[in-house]
């Protein structure tokens, strides 16, 4: 690690990201990050930094400086970002799991026309219909902001307290690309029809 700067792809770059997230309780989006930045940081950041950081803006910098990292390793209750670092490789150490049995199905244990339910915080729940070859279709929906019956997605698992992750999502007739559902609690449940 230079002294004047830090690669804008240092693997503890992420790590520091979902941790200020997680510190400010919501997703960071152009919609909230200048008050994140006025309210949460008191302006010790430029907001253009913020969204350099958060890949929105993508001109502009080689290195991240040290002293903007350092403001967001405080915010989120470390002395700095060094010590972000030490810890964040033993949370990178843990990024990675054999995952023997689990509560959830792959999509290996379906047949076509079979239906599964999901639920996902705070109350959302979902029926799948899986259409064979990983692929399924969204029978209902319920208290989701963008899933709607009729949209088609494939997916390899669903195990409880891991995200879903929907690829290829066809939503309103037109490929929106990925979707994640349960993306900071995981699915809350996942049931299936025999």
């Amino acid at each position: 690690m230079a002294a004047t700067g830090v690669s804008p792809v240092h693997p503890s770059l992420s790590v520091l990201r979902k941790a200020v997230e997680d510190t400010y309780g919501a997703h960071l989006s152009q919609a909230n990050v200048e008050a994140f930045a006025e309210d949460t940081l008191n302006g010790q950041l430029n907001v253009d930094t913020i969204r350099q950081l958060w890949g929105w803006r993508h001109s502009g910098y080689k290195t991240v400086r040290r002293s903007t990292l350092d403001v967001l390793a405080r915010y989120v209750g470390e002395a700095d970002w060094c010590a972000f670092v030490a810890n964040s490789v033993k949370r990178l150490e843990q990024d990675s799991l054999l995952v023997g049995a689990f509560d959830g199905l792959s999509y290996k244990e379906l047949h076509v026309g079979q239906r599964v339910s999901v639920s996902w915080q705070p109350d959302r729940t979902a029926c799948f219909v899986y259409d064979g070859n990983g692929h399924f279709h969204i029978a209902s929906v319920a208290n989701s902001s963008l899933l709607r019956e009729g949209d088609e997605f494939d997916c390899c698992m669903l195990v409880v307290g891991e995200p879903a992750f929907l690829s290829s999502l066809v939503h309103d007739g037109r490929n929106v690309g990925a979707y994640t559902i349960g993306r900071v609690n995981g699915l809350s449940a996942v049931s299936f029809e025999p």
